[in-house]
């Protein structure tokens, strides 16, 4: 009987090892990554540290913070569907917000104002600013259980006038273009899932701050 228990254990044992190495069998620090991969990445978590997004851990933000999402994303990548009123006054439309929004994050917003933007007839109303020029590099990334990727992300942040490699190295930017460096900022924990509507796309699932911001730290 003790010998049946032992062996139960030993396959048991075995099993959850077999497990453990199929979900980290797909990990590669920055590194590892081939070019193309990396650079995708690079743009995709750009997208939501660019607009300051908040942190959140149940697998989307608040409606007001997705609207914020969309409008911002809106009027820093397409120019073509920002509606502009006056010199100080611009507009984003809904139908605009839900597109951006689905394809970040697989969601869809309800209506309303927020903090930062008024909504009236259809329109997110928002004034142009400029700022610092910020970017996210992936610095490692893994396929875990039920589709789940997760992985660790660089913030930076760079004076407006950066015009170096957003996908470049601390040493590169040195030699290029050391007036307006960029610096690390913060260091994010994030999950993604592919999108349902599109395979070679992810959707964000979790974004939030991890417990140490000192580089490219170990996983």
């Amino acid at each position: 009987m003790l010998r049946k228990v032992k062996g139960t254990m030993i396959r048991i044992g075995l099993f959850l090892w077999l497990v453990n190495f199929c979900c980290v069998a797909f990990a590669m620090d920055r590194s590892e990554m081939n070019e193309e991969e990396r650079n995708r990445l690079d743009t995709f978590f750009s997208n939501f540290a660019e607009v300051f997004l908040p942190e959140f851990t149940l697998d989307a933000p608040e409606n007001s913070a997705l609207i914020d999402f969309g409008v911002r994303h809106t009027y820093l990548n397409r120019d073509y569907a920002v509606k502009r009123l006056q010199e100080d006054k611009l507009a984003v439309g809904l139908e605009e917000v839900q597109q951006v929004v689905r394809k970040y994050f697989g969601r869809s917003v309800r209506a309303c104002s927020t903090s930062q933007y008024t909504y009236k007839n259809g329109y997110f109303y928002l004034t142009p600013g400029a700022g610092d020029f910020v970017f996210a590099q992936i610095l490692y990334w893994t396929e875990g259980q039920n589709g789940i990727w997760q992985g660790k992300v660089a913030v930076y942040g760079a004076g407006s006038g950066f015009t170096g490699n957003v996908h470049g190295t601390s040493a590169e930017w040195e030699k290029t273009d050391s007036e307006s460096m960029p610096e690390l900022s913060a260091i994010y924990r994030v999950k993604a899932s592919v999108s349902p509507e599109d395979a070679n796309r992810f959707i964000l699932r979790e974004y939030r701050l991890s417990d140490c911001c000192c580089g490219q730290e170990q996983r």
